[in-house]
């Protein structure tokens, strides 16, 4: 992993000569080439609202904290930290303070030898102000108390810890669960603070203290969400879908109800009588409906169903007026109230969307000839690939149809346009007949790949199952090579399963992709022969070329890749959105695209752990790296070190920002 690490961080750093950013280089803080479509691009993580109700907050896997006005429905700001390769950077939770001083976010550790963070910004203007370390594990939840005093965190690695928010230092470290704590908070007079763990328990302790006072049993599973009312009744709900109601002060029993079946956000309206349950578990609740719930019956007052993806995050405004929720990479704002309309006379909606036009890659294929093309898709077909799941059989890169299609560059001279395929390719789809394209094959002159599930919790353990696709944990890869089985297992650490699989045309290698941009050759034995480096999110789709010499891979990052498939480097970034707006570039920063398409992708300058990162899209960058003839010249020799050393030394990046300072 270390070396893979090593790798991933080198591609994101520019040489001098390739692109003339070496002095940003060696000044220490490394530099990388990310997407910003103007909304996240992965799941949303967390939600909260301002206290006035004039803005909200979303934490998304996407690394990115974003803040939006209310009434414009426009990002206010954008908060980056520094972050890495893979999931290192990621948020996994985030808290605003009642009193709108101060944002926490937990962030996964930016190298693998160092432990998770929690960063603390200035809310008011989104500047770093302090860095939090203690934890062994992931964070997973993170609460202020209503004097904006302390800070909670819950770890995995069993622990919470109650912080001095001002004074930044660790004030207590609570030790007596047996599992993960999942979810914290404080009671409203701040005396007490609350801890839900996987051990299927909850906790209540003194932060004077932080003795504690009271072990609350009762659920049957592992506890993954909870809430605290303003008169400080807690809701608690384990992943049975039970949600169980506890007195803050002595931490007793009060009743519990089972409204749904399944597990996911918790939160209170302001007046306690209300309470919102997502949904996050689509093998239980498949259409995704959010609801609102009578505290008092279990009974549902409102419900809101137009998410086309899981729900892992959700939030009430303090003046009860929006329920926030975000699902795999959208935020929606919906009433919470009885009767309320979430749509017209006519059928449109009528709350409002959060998000962008890019979508996560799910299928992909490759064809050679003349001219050679690759195809993608961003439908899924959840039959098919729950029928391929069950069976064990890796998805082969079939979760949905092909749906734009890009023709590869055979001269210097110029980039086409990705485009829509044709309808007629949709009609041979549905009989499963793609003419020229070929996708991934999983069994190739007698060799075979399946997949099954692994690891000591089976399919347990991973966060949620996600929307597109909605396969199991496929943790285990089975090569039979003739009499010869090969098993490959991956873990957190080297991407969790197998996602999406294929068999090279000479029958030699098979292409694994992974969660957190993992995707890795390995020969017939299962040896790592290499490892393509460049994905952010979970690879879902790949294809090699008929001729061997590419690979084109798709993920929940929303971009396309392609790869020289012999030496593992990264050719070029494909971005393309449904409003038809497109970019390519190559690692070096070269890009063709649409009209105003540099405005989609950037640069992301590291200031280091206690700063605030930079970013600077590639359209302020435009007359120095808009070079459609390095992009095409990289895939033509199949180097984009190669092409790039043709540009020669420009100026430095650091030079072009002393010119178009960082920002939007």
């Amino acid at each position: 992993m270390k070396t893979m690490t090593a790798l991933m961080i080198c591609c994101g750093l520019f040489a001098a000569v390739a692109s003339g950013v070496g002095a940003a280089a060696q000044s220490g803080f490394p530099i990388h080439l990310v997407l910003d479509i103007g909304h996240h691009t992965a799941p949303i993580a967390a939600l909260a609202f301002s206290p006035d109700s004039k803005q909200l907050v979303s934490a998304s896997d996407d690394k990115t904290i974003r803040v939006w006005d209310l009434a414009s429905r426009q990002t206010l700001r954008v908060i980056r930290g520094e972050t890495g390769p893979a999931d290192f950077g990621k948020i996994g939770a985030m808290a605003v303070a009642p009193d709108g001083r101060l944002l926490a976010a937990a962030v996964r550790p930016v190298a693998p030898d160092k432990g998770p963070v929690i960063r603390l910004y200035d809310f008011a203007n989104g500047t770093q102000i302090g860095l939090l370390e203690g934890h062994n594990g992931g964070i997973n939840s993170l609460a202020f108390s209503s004097d904006d005093r302390h800070l909670i965190s819950g770890g995995s690695d069993h622990t919470a810890i109650i912080w001095d928010a001002d004074a930044r230092k660790t004030v207590h470290v609570l030790k007596e669960h047996r599992g993960a704590v999942s979810a914290t908070g404080f009671t409203p007079d701040g005396e007490r603070a609350v801890t839900a763990s996987q051990d299927h328990s909850l906790r209540l302790w003194r932060v004077a203290d932080g003795a504690l006072l009271r072990e609350m049993t009762g659920h049957t599973d592992e506890v993954v969400s909870m809430a605290i009312a303003a008169d400080g009744t807690i809701a608690s709900q384990d992943k049975t879908g039970a949600i169980r109601f506890w007195d803050s002060r002595t931490g007793t029993f009060i009743k519990a109800i089972t409204p749904f079946p399944w597990s996911g956000a918790l939160a209170f309206s302001p007046d306690g009588r209300e309470l919102l349950v997502t949904c996050d578990d689509s093998a239980r609740c498949p259409a995704n409906p959010q609801y609102v719930v009578s505290t008092d019956t279990g009974r549902e007052n409102a419900n809101y169903a137009d998410h086309d993806g899981l729900v892992g995050a959700g939030a009430i405004s303090p003046d009860g007026h929006w329920a926030a929720t975000g699902d795999d990479r959208n935020i929606h704002l919906w009433e919470p109230r009885p009767g309320a309309r979430q749509r017209d006379a006519n059928g449109i909606l009528t709350t409002i969307i959060l998000g962008g036009a890019g979508n996560p890659v799910l299928a992909a294929a490759f064809a050679a000839g003349s001219p050679p093309q690759i195809a993608w898709g961003a439908s899924e077909d959840i039959r098919l690939v729950e029928l391929l799941s069950s069976a064990g059989v890796p998805p082969e890169n079939d979760r949905g149809p092909l749906e734009f299609v890009w023709t590869l560059p055979q001269q210097d001279d110029g980039i086409a346009s990705p485009q829509p395929v044709p309808e007629k390719w949709q009609l041979r789809w549905m009989n499963r007949d793609e003419g020229r394209f070929a996708r991934a094959v999983s069994v190739h002159e007698g060799v075979q790949v399946l997949v099954k599930p692994g690891g000591s919790q089976g399919w347990k353990g991973e966060r949620r199952v996600l929307g597109w696709g909605r396969y199991r944990r496929n943790a285990i890869l089975i090569i039979r090579n003739g009499s010869n089985t090969t098993l490959i297992e991956r873990n957190a650490a080297s991407g969790s399963g197998h996602l999406a699989c294929g068999i090279t045309p000479d029958g030699k290698t098979v292409i694994s992709g992974g969660k957190d941009g993992v995707l890795v050759a390995y020969d017939l034995e299962g040896r790592k022969l290499g490892d393509f480096v460049g994905h952010s999110g979970d690879v879902l789709a790949l294809a090699p070329s008929p001729d061997g010499r590419y690979l084109v891979s798709g993920a929940s990052d929303q971009t396309v890749r392609l790869w020289n498939l012999r030496t593992y480097e990264l050719l070029v970034t494909l971005f393309y959105s449904a409003d038809g707006k497109w970019a390519i570039w190559t690692p070096q920063g070269y890009y063709a695209a649409s009209p105003d398409g540099g405005k989609l992708f950037g640069w992301q300058i590291n200031r280091g752990p206690e700063r605030n990162a930079d970013y600077v899209a590639a359209e302020r960058l435009r007359t120095r790296f808009y070079r459609p003839d390095i992009v095409a010249r990289a895939i033509i020799v199949g180097s984009a070190k190669e092409a790039a050393a043709r540009a020669g030394n420009g100026p430095s990046l650091e030079e072009l920002l002393s010119v178009s300072p960082p920002g939007r």
